[in-house]
């Protein structure tokens, strides 16, 4: 049995040779739209900003006026009120109540507009948006690798090519730079389309490349609808490919061997969770790449 706590050593060290040098044209695109994602999404910031200023205005007044008419609007209501609870009955008054509670969201929005504006709060969150994108550069890299593997491994007869594999892999999570939903599958694909009118990117791919690999990165995460007993196409092996690829990065993932407690697993329950992951695996050839990984990461130790 391998120990958690050696691989968490060790993993680094595997993803880095890995990974390293690895620097090609589709990389560099990909690193461009990240700069573009993180700058929209600063924006979006400083537009969400005036917002919630508007927000803490209505709040203001809403407030200010509940305790200026505060008499009035109790004969209104008809208030205090008489609330029952499991404890027994008392006596609350629904003005004070509503006041409180426009206060306590005033106060949040207080705090919220308060990091947002700060030079402290800009700096934490542009240092986060800066670590998300690295994260995600090392994680697009290591799947590339690893589809490229399964790729050499197929029997290829449905026109797939490296240059397929290598964007589908590169971008299948590009957006999740900004978006960490479901739907960055989707969001991700509409992403992939518009990169043809981008001239700085210089995306000299086909109408029909473009949709093929699109439509890859909107199935990468949905296995129901790219299982084997579906009519293959080279629209579903691209996909598969890349499904693939992206459970078998989560090797290098610490969530592999560390609980939702950042507690060690034991030999076990890491055994376990590898075979969970190889379970979700779609293609054969992927499995020896599966278990190629497993013998490389486990040298590290």
């Amino acid at each position: 049995m391998i120990s958690a706590r050696l691989i968490d050593k060790k993993y680094r060290k595997r993803l880095e040779k890995y990974t390293k040098n690895n620097h090609n044209e589709t990389a560099i695109k990909l690193k461009l739209v990240q700069n573009v994602l993180v700058t929209i999404k600063k924006d979006q910031i400083k537009n969400s900003k005036d917002k919630i200023r508007s927000l803490i205005n209505v709040l203001k007044n809403d407030i200010k006026q509940l305790k200026k008419n505060k008499s009035k609007l109790e004969d209104a209501v008809n208030s205090p009120w008489t609330l029952y609870t499991k404890k027994g009955s008392k006596k609350i008054n629904a003005i004070d109540e509503e006041i409180k509670a426009l206060e306590k969201i005033k106060k949040i929005k207080d705090k919220e507009l308060k990091n947002l504006s700060s030079k402290k709060g800009k700096k934490k969150y542009e240092n986060k948006l800066a670590k998300k994108a690295k994260e995600n550069y090392l994680h697009s890299t290591c799947v590339y690798m690893i589809a490229k593997e399964i790729f050499t491994c197929l029997n290829n007869e449905n026109d797939i090519t490296e240059e397929l594999v290598r964007y589908a892999s590169y971008f299948h999570d590009a957006v999740k730079v900004v978006d960490k939903s479901h739907n960055h599958s989707r969001n991700g694909h509409n992403l992939f389309k518009s990169l043809k009118g981008i001239s700085d990117l210089n995306v000299s791919l086909s109408e029909e490349k473009l949709d093929q690999i699109a439509k890859a990165i909107f199935f990468h995460n949905k296995r129901e609808k790219i299982d084997p007993s579906n009519i293959p196409n080279s629209n579903i092996l691209l996909a598969q490919i890349i499904h693939d690829a992206d459970k078998i990065s989560k090797l290098y993932k610490s969530k592999t061997w560390k609980s939702s407690k950042s507690n060690y697993l034991s030999p076990k329950q890491y055994q376990k969770e590898l075979s969970k992951l190889r379970k979700k695996l779609i293609l054969v050839e992927s499995e020896n790449v599966f278990e190629n990984h497993i013998k490389d990461i486990h040298s590290y130790i």
